[in-house]
């Protein structure tokens, strides 16, 4: 099954919902999230 397209920002938050994963630069995370991709992490 094909995952469900997410924003940036829906991917921030749900690693810092789900995951538990504290984000204090958010600008810095999603850069991040833009090169490497949310699936690799």
């Amino acid at each position: 099954m094909a995952q469900k397209f997410m924003t940036y920002e829906q991917q921030l938050h749900k690693l810092q919902a789900d995951k538990g994963l504290n984000i204090p630069d958010s600008d810095f995370a999603r850069k991040m999230l833009e090169e490497i991709s949310y699936y690799y992490l």
